[in-house]
């Protein structure tokens, strides 16, 4: 075997309860590990090929010689970067892909330690991990700590809601006001739709049509579902990473990757309330026919800023009414009406806001 040489140079977050379904975990994920590169191998058939990139923690951005290689699972890749000259290897790979095809299917924590022990297992011709020990019989064991010693620089958590009314949740999302407003961005593309607050460095937070992305990929459980699937998902590096306590492999447990998940989605506001199914027609069905489209037509104005050569006292007479009859205007038509309900990041679906609880299902959107 040809061995490698070696050339150089917060406190725990506050957990809050854990849901008891299935429909949250781990998406992607980045990490590294020391190894022993005098046990390492640069002759094996994982490597494809050698490139050049920055050394891992280097500010400076040095580049270094890095060995590139791929370890095909059965339903995705795991990618594989040694660095040599800081005794390292890095591996990124989609957790859920790991054990299940596409689908809206995540890792659930727990997982994630058992993925890494056997990706270890697979690549060891190629990678020895610092942390694991042979003895002269070529027995082979490992430091009871090891998890603490592969360090994440990326992990994405997400989760998954049923909503039956997805234009309204569309709607409801970019009248939201996030802590981080400024970097707000919507794409579309066949067919799929996702919603996003990003940063440079930190990670981003997304909210995407998960139905429409399976089938645009072709996957048939989007079709057996009755209600849209959509995704939440808190994409953490650097310092959020941190924040959240979750910088090692032994940090990602149930209750640290929740507490993470629920204080990303308030950071992004999107969990505001939203207007029931009635909407607009519910509150202003007491007018007459005239009244109506009167109203209708200024509302619409004052949400497209089409009201600036509105008489004065004309607006505010128009205001107070709607304000009467429980409208705030200024915003979108379709978001006017009695907000009664709001995404629930707990349960993962729309839920009756608690002063609403006794209202009637058919009233929800």
């Amino acid at each position: 075997m040809k061995s490698l040489t070696h050339s150089q140079g917060k406190s725990s977050p506050t957990t809050s309860a854990v849901p008891a379904d299935t429909d949250w975990g781990i998406d992607t994920v980045s990490c590294w590990l020391p190894v022993n590169l005098s046990l390492c191998s640069s002759d094996t058939a994982l490597w494809s090929s050698v490139s050049t990139r920055n050394r891992l923690d280097s500010e400076d951005r040095i580049q270094t010689e890095v060995l590139l290689g791929s370890l095909h699972k059965d339903f995705g890749d795991v990618r594989i970067e040694l660095y040599p000259s800081d005794s390292r290897c890095r591996l990124h790979f989609n957790a859920a892909r790991m054990v299940t095809p596409k689908s809206a299917t995540l890792l659930p924590t727990p997982a994630l330690t058992r993925i890494v022990e056997g990706i270890l297992e697979e690549i060891r011709d190629s990678v020895w991990a610092e942390f694991d020990r042979v003895d002269d019989l070529g027995t082979v064991t490992r430091d009871a700590d090891w998890q603490s010693q592969v360090h994440i620089t990326r992990i994405d958590l997400a989760r998954n809601f049923q909503v039956p009314n997805p234009e309204l949740v569309k709607i409801g999302l970019r009248a939201a006001k996030s802590r981080n407003s400024k970097s707000t961005h919507e794409y579309t593309s066949n067919g799929t739709w996702t919603f996003e607050n990003r940063t440079k460095t930190s990670g981003t937070d997304r909210f995407y049509d998960k139905s429409a992305e399976l089938d645009a990929y072709g996957v048939d459980e989007a079709l057996k579902q009755k209600d849209t699937t959509f995704r939440f998902e808190a994409e953490l590096k650097k310092d959020r990473l941190n924040t959240f306590g979750l910088r090692t492999l032994d940090r990602i447990t149930d209750e640290n990757v929740w507490n993470a998940i629920v204080r990303r989605w308030d950071a992004t506001g999107w969990g505001i309330a939203l207007p029931s199914g009635g909407g607009l027609h519910s509150c202003i069905a007491s007018l007459s026919h005239s009244m109506r489209d009167n109203l209708i037509g200024f509302l619409f104005r004052r949400a497209e800023g089409l009201d600036g050569d509105m008489p004065a006292q004309y607006r505010r007479e128009r205001d107070k009414r709607a304000r009467d009859l429980g409208l705030t205007p200024g915003l979108p038509v379709e978001l006017l009406g009695p907000a009664i309900q709001f995404l629930d990041i707990y349960e993962g679906r729309v839920s009756k806001l608690p002063q609403y609880a006794d209202t009637v299902d058919s009233l929800l959107a």
